[in-house]
């Protein structure tokens, strides 16, 4: 009931208010008018406004849910905006001075000196014949040593002792001893050493092991024997070539050798 007697409230005085801005209006049109017609009437027209209590309304009326449209929004012209250009700027090329200019200086080489070099005079000095040489036949009863081969301080050895025969002085026995010299040596036996008689090859001879301890003074270690016979023919000199083979195969003194030979031409 409240309610409704808020509303009804609410709607009358709106309906004043419209009566009142009608009034309102119309005052101002009918004074608009008679200025127009520069005085022609002077008749002032009053309008009386009679206030009417309406009748209550029992009836429940919903207020209107229509949407006020709002007011149309003038927007105002956008200023005009003025656009200087720039000045177009002026680039100036700056010209390098110009270097002066250095004279070019020719350098010209002395000539070359003519000094001449005497040539030696040559000598040819006639040649010489070389003779062979004639090797001194061994006797009987002689003896020698020669060297070959070697490993650091280890060496293989040819000695040789000759001896005519009582009965027969062109008939000489031939012994011929093969031995390595050297200090402590520790090497094993050797069955693969071969000799060379004349260019004839003796395979298969064998040699003993060597066992000499550190610090042995030097020492000869026979590896093979060879003995022969050799029969003169009146002054004609006889030649024995024999040549031994040690299959070393073994390092000595920081010294390593697969092979160790000793070559001993004999001539009678």
């Amino acid at each position: 009931m409240k309610k409704t007697n808020l509303y009804l409230t609410l709607i009358l005085a709106a309906l004043i208010t419209v009566i009142l801005i009608t009034g309102i209006l119309l005052i101002v049109v009918l004074s608009d008018s008679g200025s127009e017609n520069n005085g022609a009437d002077d008749t002032s027209v009053t309008v009386s406004t009679v206030e009417k209590t309406p009748a209550p309304d029992t009836t429940t009326k919903t207020p209107s849910t229509t949407p006020v449209s709002p007011s149309a929004t003038t927007t105002a012209p956008a200023p005009s905006v003025t656009t200087t250009k720039p000045a177009p700027t002026q680039t100036t090329t700056k010209t390098p001075p110009t270097p002066p200019v250095t004279p070019s200086v020719t350098t010209t080489a002395p000539p070359p000196s003519t000094t001449t070099t005497a040539k030696p005079t040559t000598t040819t000095k006639p040649a010489t014949t070389t003779k062979p040489v004639t090797p001194t036949p061994i006797p009987g009863g002689a003896s020698g040593v020669i060297a070959g081969d070697k490993a650091g301080s280890l060496g293989i050895y040819a000695s040789y002792t000759t001896e005519s025969s009582t009965a027969d002085k062109d008939t000489i026995t031939v012994k011929v001893t093969f031995y390595a010299e050297s200090y402590g040596l520790r090497i094993g036996a050797r069955t693969d050493n071969y000799l060379l008689v004349n260019g004839e090859k003796i395979s298969g001879l064998d040699s003993d092991a060597i066992n000499l301890p550190d610090k042995t003074p030097l020492t000869q270690s026979v590896l093979y024997e060879y003995e022969t016979t050799v029969k003169k023919n009146g002054n004609a000199p006889v030649t024995l070539e024999l040549e031994f083979f040690w299959h070393f195969q073994a390092s000595y003194s920081g010294v390593h050798a697969e092979w160790l030979s000793v070559k001993a031409d004999l001539v009678f």
